[in-house]
């Protein structure tokens, strides 16, 4: 799967602010220590015919990525401000080697069970809603206004007993 060549992906990982700025000139992925950040301002400046990202933190200013259109300069700055307002990632940092595999194995295995256990509480309540209603619709039990007689193998029967008239 190929990259969205234009895209500003942004996200805090482990208190750093990272972000790949593809649509940039130059393209460039960038990183900022959160601690560092406590008050910063992040704008779009237009300079000639560039769109400048910038960073303000106290008295200094950071050039953070050039962008050709304002589009581009807006998205890296939208993507900026939602990792910075969204939720905060975290890396694993003690992780077994191929700890992510076996972890994906028993999520997917949870899943599975959680289905089947679904599946059969469907099946017992919707036996448990129709069979009070089984021997109604079999025929079997209560009065049901037929009566049953029993005829042996073999041995003759009128036809009034046979039919009960």
């Amino acid at each position: 799967m190929a990259a969205d060549k234009n895209k500003t992906d942004a996200r805090i990982v482990d208190g750093t602010l990272v972000a790949s700025f593809m649509g940039a000139e130059p393209p460039k992925v960038w990183r900022a220590d959160m601690k560092n950040l406590a008050t910063v301002a992040l704008e779009l400046q237009q300079k000639d015919s560039q769109y400048l990202l910038v960073m303000k933190n106290g008295g200094n200013a950071e050039i953070i990525a050039s962008f050709n259109d304002r589009d581009s300069g807006t998205d890296a700055l939208i993507a900026l401000n939602d990792a910075m307002t969204g939720p905060v990632t975290t890396t694993a940092t003690a992780a077994p080697a191929g700890g992510g595999a076996f972890g994906r194995f028993f999520k997917k295995l949870l899943k599975l069970v959680l289905w089947l256990v679904g599946i059969v509480v469907v099946i017992v309540i919707i036996t448990s809603l129709i069979s009070p209603l089984l021997p109604r619709i079999m025929g079997i039990g209560g009065d049901t206004g037929v009566r049953v007689n029993a005829v042996k193998s073999g041995a003759p029967v009128s036809a009034d007993e046979l039919f009960g008239e």
